[in-house]
């Protein structure tokens, strides 16, 4: 039986399509994209441990792999990416709509701050549901609201046992 010239346009595609926007099609937190954030609660429970991949997939890219802020998390980037305002523009909202996203004019990054480490603590939400509360309402950056509540909770268990556990 011969392919139809439709079906074979679609299947090329939908190859095109993974080849073009693989992260909107096969991307997935992994365990072994989260060694630095994983080295932080080396003895975490389950949920901390998940919440630590879930986090070098979502957070680290703002907040660095080890939560040290924008500053860590901009070294990681290829040197021609590491001027995030060429294409990230201050003056643009923080979150931005898909179809309003152009090349170099993308949605205000800000300057995401250290999370953990030396000058920098969960401890000043108080609470396990105040900094749960907070990370839901803003973040992701560009999509607020667009993580799951189990992948919000394990993301704050992270953050609290990374920081020593405080904010029970």
């Amino acid at each position: 039986m011969r392919p139809t010239r439709l079906g074979a346009g679609l299947a090329l595609g939908a190859l095109l399509m993974l080849v073009i926007f693989p992260s909107t099609a096969l991307a997935q937190p992994r365990e072994a994209d989260a060694t630095a954030s994983l080295a932080l609660v080396p003895n975490g429970s389950a949920q901390e441990r998940s919440g630590a991949t879930l986090y070098a997939f979502h957070c680290a890219v703002c907040h660095g792999a080890t939560g040290r802020g924008f500053e860590e998390a901009r070294s990681s980037f290829p040197v021609s990416h590491q001027s995030c305002t060429k294409c990230h523009r201050p003056a643009n909202p923080r979150v931005l709509p898909l179809a309003q996203i152009q090349p170099n004019n993308a949605f205000s990054v800000g300057v995401a701050p250290a999370l953990l480490g030396s000058g920098a603590s969960v401890e000043r939400f108080g609470s396990f549901d105040a900094l749960l509360g907070y990370v839901r309402a803003t973040m992701p950056r560009p999509f607020p609201g667009a993580l799951s509540d189990d992948e919000y909770r394990k993301i704050v268990a992270f953050l609290i046992g990374a920081d020593g556990g405080h904010g029970d």
